[in-house]
């Protein structure tokens, strides 16, 4: 009875450590503004180098339509998407 308490304990002891080792957040990264109503279509990519790179539809002006000019916009994080670095143009509207 012993063992099989000692057995729960460290079950329970694994699954603590390895909830703290994933631990979840959420924020908003990009948020609308004057002169960017909206962005839209995000994915996420892990680089070969650990980074992670977003990158996402960048409707630019006051207009929010899909037929606004938009660039796709990206941004690099190197601490597994806690913070990110500056916002930068990988395709222009064409």
């Amino acid at each position: 009875m012993r063992l099989a308490g000692i057995a729960v304990f460290a079950a329970i002891a694994g699954l603590c450590v390895a909830a703290a080792l994933s631990e979840s957040f959420e924020y908003i990264v990009v948020p609308a503004k004057p002169g960017n109503p909206r962005n839209s279509e995000a994915d996420m990519l892990r680089l070969r180098d650990g980074r992670l790179m977003l990158a996402w539809i960048d409707f630019q002006g006051e207009a929010g339509s899909d037929w606004a000019t938009a660039n796709i916009s990206a941004m690099y994080s190197k601490d597994q998407g806690r913070t990110w670095g500056d916002k930068f143009t990988l395709q222009e509207n064409i």
